[in-house]
């Protein structure tokens, strides 16, 4: 299986998460910098037929998450040490169709068909979904996510190593910290939306920085954490006996 080092080994997963992120970062730098029309049209949010390539990049890489983790879970998942553990991955891959749906607005973006009158009127946006009604499944759901991020792809990594490791703990919560907590290939994406993030909030009055702290571009960020997220529970469930910890 040509996929199967990306599904069970750490080490091909860093290389090849790290190496994608230096380019997306490289990629979008070249455009946000030099070419600021060209920026405006990469960022254009999701319309009938189309979108902008970094709406479509959130969409392809939810997608992939779901495509690659989907069949793992439901064939693998009797290998995953604990229940509440197997919810974890279910959850995460509920998360991730609730994403990519509501990115599409259920498929609105794509067929064209007209908002219902009486949705239309709750929603802000005039749109098939649901996280423009409340910020209960919006800016709430999301917050949580980025803070996981920032905390486990970014803090715990670099200044609690021990605790990443799930060292200093007994059975059956270090188990539960290893698994949990983002496996290294998760650090290059979460510094990614950090990088959105920073820009955010200290530099959008600096045009080719700006584009990078738009709602759009953080959305994919979020959108490449998950799916490497997504790749490190695989990995995690696909091998016998696995702790936990990126050396299994």
């Amino acid at each position: 299986m040509i996929l199967q080092p990306l599904y069970t080994d750490s080490q091909t997963q860093l290389r090849v998460s790290n190496l994608m992120t230096l380019l997306l970062l490289t990629g979008f730098s070249i455009a946000f910098f030099f070419f600021p029309e060209v920026a405006e049209v990469l960022l254009v949010k999701d319309f009938p037929g189309g979108a902008g390539a970094v709406e479509q990049f959130t969409e392809l890489f939810l997608f992939l998450g779901l495509l690659l983790a989907t069949p793992v879970f439901f064939k693998h998942r009797k290998r995953i040490p604990d229940g509440m553990l197997t919810f974890w991955f279910a959850g995460w891959l509920l998360a991730t169709f609730y994403f990519l749906g509501e990115e599409v607005s259920w498929g609105q973006w794509w067929f064209g068909w007209d908002t219902p009158e009486a949705w239309a009127e709750i929603n802000r946006q005039d749109e098939t979904n649901i996280h423009n009604i409340s910020s209960w499944f919006s800016e709430k759901p999301r917050l949580m996510i980025e803070l996981f991020i920032y905390g486990g792809g970014c803090i715990i990594p670099w200044a609690f190593p021990k605790l990443r490791r799930g060292t200093g703990f007994k059975p059956p919560l270090s188990g539960w910290i290893a698994w949990i907590l983002p496996p290294n290939p998760c650090i290059a994406p979460a510094a990614f939306l950090l990088f959105s993030r920073m820009a955010r909030l200290f530099f959008r009055e600096v045009t080719a920085l700006e584009f990078f702290a738009d709602g759009e571009f953080k959305e994919m960020a979020i959108a490449w954490f998950f799916l490497w997220y997504l790749l490190g529970l695989c990995r995690k469930t696909m091998t016998p006996n696995c702790d936990g910890r990126d050396t299994c």
